[in-house]
């Protein structure tokens, strides 16, 4: 019985002890967790920080027109959470 939990406790702590690598959400030089000061629109000024980066779909019959379509999910301080393209935002 102690050999099973000596073997249990030893797969767990290699288990658990294996590098992990983390992932970032990144599109061109924005990623999500960066800090944006904003430059457009109500919150122009603000700063904020980027949440999550999300394609937008577009009709097929402008796919050739907008290929780089993505809207930016970004988070103030106060917890409000807006909506952003990347023309609004700039890197701080």
């Amino acid at each position: 019985m102690s050999k099973l939990i000596c073997l249990i406790i030893f797969i767990s702590f290699i288990l658990i002890s294996q590098p992990s690598q983390a992932l970032t959400k990144c599109y061109k030089d924005i990623c999500v967790g960066q800090k944006v000061l904003i430059v457009e629109g109500i919150y122009k000024g603000n700063i904020g920080r980027i949440v999550d980066i999300l394609p937008v779909s577009t009709p097929d019959e402008d796919e050739q027109e907008i290929r780089d379509f993505y809207s930016y999910y970004v988070s103030f301080s106060d917890g409000t959470t807006i909506e952003l393209y990347r023309q609004a935002l700039e890197e701080e």
